[in-house]
């Protein structure tokens, strides 16, 4: 095994902020496009905190797996893996797995829906 460059991946678990495929519990107030729209601004907010981590690699799980393209023009610079598993659980446990298999010791796993975690975070070492 070849060890990475930083001892930490730092995993962002996303879908494709498509109308209709997520915040559909939003829904109502929300409509579908609109749940969308707050879906996009989550994970891009989520992209650019990650971003900012000193000490980590970046990496984005991304659903569904013909959205790779999306996922590349919104974060540029990560590894981007596609989630795998029958549910979230399965999806996290594969994606620790598929991580440290790049040679992280650790990863942190993380989700778009955190609006409130402190910017302060991504700058501590």
């Amino acid at each position: 095994m070849v060890l990475a460059d930083q001892p930490v991946g730092l995993a962002i678990m996303a879908k494709a902020p498509r109308a209709g495929a997520v915040k559909t519990r939003l829904c109502p107030p929300l409509r579908p496009p609109e749940a969308a729209e707050l879906a996009r601004c989550f994970l891009l907010d989520a992209v650019e905190l990650a971003a900012g981590v000193v000490g980590v690699r970046p990496v984005l799980a991304y659903a569904p797996v013909e959205a790779r393209g999306e996922f590349e023009s919104v974060a540029p610079g990560f590894a981007l893996l596609a989630q795998q598993g029958e549910d979230l659980g399965a999806r996290q446990a594969r994606l620790i797995s598929e991580v440290l298999s790049l040679g992280h010791q650790a990863v942190l796993v993380i989700g778009t829906d955190s609006p409130t975690l402190l910017a302060s975070a991504s700058t501590r070492r």
